[in-house]
């Protein structure tokens, strides 16, 4: 609402420009799933993987730069292991 006069422009523009930054849009559940996804196919064990999904939400909320989540994905699992 507040930038109705502005120029639409694309997601994809946006979040690469770091003009999407809303700790509020974090959503745990989405990101929990999207690394379970991950851990998965990466063959975590589930201690890992809840450890993984927790540090990449709290990266998140600190720094809510979506572009980043596979970035603050591999840092997780290079703190929490395999």
């Amino acid at each position: 609402m507040a930038h109705l006069s502005e120029a639409p422009e694309p997601v994809a523009t946006l979040v690469a420009a770091n003009k999407v930054q809303c700790v509020e849009c974090v959503d745990p559940t989405r990101v929990s799933l999207w690394v379970e996804n991950h851990a998965a196919t990466d063959k975590l064990s589930p201690k890992a993987t809840n450890c993984a999904s927790q540090q990449v939400i709290i990266n998140l909320q600190k720094t809510p730069e979506a572009k980043r989540l596979t970035e603050f994905y591999k840092q997780a699992v290079t703190t929490c292991g395999r």
